[in-house]
């Protein structure tokens, strides 16, 4: 199924001999990465009697998050520093034209310094990954049907892509 839908299904409860005449209580639940789809029956109680009695089971798959790892928390440093950096190198190097000349030269040295750390550390591979718009997620469905002390479960294999 594809993320933001939603299915539906019919399960048919039938007798083991001639009747069951006791409720039968129904329940779904999902396993698997977060956010997991929703489940639902319709209706969460049946009785059978001698006949086959229905219950639609209705998944609706959440709608595709963004995936954490192609966001960028600090995108915007790198115009900070193409805007701040040169206004304080240009900053010191035409300086009160009473200091002394090598101090500064010596701040020039230390901001370029400064400058080829700070961007030798951004060069290191953290830019946005290449990962697909949406990766398939597997999920377990358990539908449980519970009377007095028996209790069957059954398990739905879903993938969400």
């Amino acid at each position: 199924m594809s993320p933001g839908s939603t299915v539906s299904t019919s399960l048919t409860f039938l007798p083991e001999g001639t009747s069951f005449d006791s409720a039968i209580a129904l329940s779904c639940s999902v396993n698997g990465p977060t956010p997991p789809p929703s489940c639902t029956l319709s209706p969460t109680s049946v009785t059978p009697g001698a006949n086959a009695v229905y219950s639609t089971l209705t998944i609706a798959a959440p709608v595709a998050v963004a995936d954490p790892r192609s966001v960028k928390p600090f995108a915007a440093i790198p115009a900070l520093f193409a805007f701040f950096l040169p206004a304080l190198l240009f900053g010191i190097a035409v300086g009160s034209p009473r200091q002394c000349r090598q101090l500064r030269s010596l701040y020039l040295v230390r901001g370029c310094l400064f400058a080829l750390c700070t961007f030798q550390s951004a060069c290191g591979g953290a830019g946005r990954m290449m990962v697909p718009s949406h990766v398939a997620q597997n999920y377990n469905v358990t539908v449980t049907a519970s009377s007095g002390a028996i209790s069957k479960s059954t398990q739905i294999q879903l993938t969400v892509k």
